[in-house]
């Protein structure tokens, strides 16, 4: 202390602030401690998103986003994917039954994958397909089941109260020729 005011002239509280520490030694005592491996981090969420958190495979680890992997290659027959957990891919004419789109392929003790597909025209709507697959090493993968809503209805589907022509001359049996 004597020895700081004789070189300084003040006190060690004004020395600190001559010299300019004090905002260093504020830093200091709010800084997060290497022992603790991120366990002292507030708001770890926040943290993960505001420094774009993703590893270099392109898993979500604890992040708001799934980065994509690229163009994946469909999988078939008794294949599965390398890894486990949610994993999303690009569809470029790479074995799907349809052309362009995105795959989600959530990857467990069994399998599934979720393809929404990509119109050809802006705004218009795209078909979406599912398959699974099940948790024993000699099971295949089921054939894609399209989803089918509002604006894709199933081939052969009318409206409620429009009228339907008959398959032949004959009037089915149940129906009454009116």
């Amino acid at each position: 202390d004597e020895t700081l005011t004789a070189l300084s002239g003040k006190s060690a509280d004004g020395f600190i602030e001559y010299v300019g520490l004090r905002e260093t030694i504020n830093h200091a005592a709010d800084a997060l401690h290497k022992s603790q491996n991120g366990g002292d981090i507030p708001e770890k969420p926040l943290f993960v998103q505001n420094i774009g958190a993703l590893p270099a495979s392109g898993t979500a680890v604890a992040a708001n986003r799934l980065a994509s992997r690229g163009a994946l290659p469909a999988l078939t027959g008794t294949t599965r994917g390398s890894d486990s957990g949610l994993i999303m891919g690009e569809v470029y004419n790479n074995g799907y039954p349809t052309q362009y789109g995105n795959i989600l392929r959530l990857t467990g003790t069994g399998d599934g994958e979720i393809l929404i597909g990509w119109s050809g025209t802006n705004g218009a709507p795209a078909p979406a397909y599912i398959r699974s697959h099940r948790d024993t090493a000699d099971a295949e993968w089921s054939e894609w089941a399209m989803l089918y809503t509002t604006l894709n209805p199933p081939p052969d589907s009318h409206p409620v109260g429009a009228a339907i022509a008959w398959p032949s001359d004959a009037t089915p049996a149940g129906y009454a020729l009116m």
